[in-house]
Order: structure tokens, then C-alpha cells, then sequence
């Protein structure tokens, strides 16, 4: 929600504890797509 909205800055520390919590493990089930995509797609962007 932040990142799609303009709040980038304030999406690190959420892209960051992501990590932390699901980063052990090899599949990750989200019922929604935009989800998936986001992590996918920008969470690689935002961890740089």
C-alpha cells in the first residue's frame, strides 16, 4: 500500500521485515495478486 501510493521512503522497513519473517522459507501463499506482484516485482528494487 505505501509504495503503490508514493510513500517509497516508508515502505523500506516494511520490505525489510518481510524479509526477515518470510526470508527462510522457499514459497510464500498470498491470496491476492497485486501482493505477489509487489513482492516480486518492487521488493527486490526497494531492498538495494
Amino acid at each position: 500500500m505505501h509504495f503503490n501510493t508514493g510513500y517509497r521512503p516508508e515502505a523500506i522497513p516494511l520490505v525489510e521485515r518481510f524479509a526477515r519473517v518470510f526470508g527462510e522459507y522457499d514459497t510464500v501463499v498470498t491470496p491476492s495478486a497485486s501482493f505477489a506482484g509487489m513482492v516480486r516485482e518492487n521488493h527486490p528494487v526497494l531492498a538495494e
